[in-house]
């Protein structure tokens, strides 16, 4: 196992680090046969790793611990909230389309109906009448 180990580049990292913990993204490994990395097909993962510290004048035993998880896992959630956020932002889009193209018909109904009696009236017909029952200007004008 620790040929395994020795051979990710996360460790190379935390070995020569005057920090307790390194991370690095790279591919993650396929090795089955020791048992000890995680079984993948060279897709990326975030390896974290750290380095024991000891406590007070005990220096540890020199342990590393490292952990590597497969970026499709890691980043799943982000994944998830990226295609709710979209699916939400369509269906209110779409909605305030609707509901625009509604009330624009309905106040523009009687505005309509001043164009048409106007067209009438253009062609000589002074008998057009138009029934608008609003209480805005433009059922006064009526």
């Amino acid at each position: 196992m620790q040929n395994t180990l020795a051979d990710l580049p996360v460790f190379d990292k935390i070995a020569s680090s005057a920090n307790p913990s390194e991370s690095l993204i790279d591919s993650l490994t396929a090795d089955n046969n020791n048992g000890g990395s995680i079984a993948a097909s060279n897709n990326n993962a975030i390896y974290v790793a750290a380095r024991e510290r000891g406590f007070l004048d005990y220096r540890g035993n020199g342990w590393i611990l490292i952990i590597a998880v497969p970026s499709e896992i890691a980043f799943s959630e982000v994944v998830q909230l990226r295609t709710n956020f979209i699916i939400v932002a369509t269906a209110i889009l779409s909605s305030s389309i609707i509901t625009v193209i509604i009330f624009s018909k309905v106040f523009t109904q009687s505005l309509i109906k001043f164009k048409n009696a106007a067209a009438q009236i253009a062609k000589g017909n002074f008998d057009t009448s138009i029934k608008i029952n609003s209480n805005d200007k433009i059922g006064e004008l009526s």
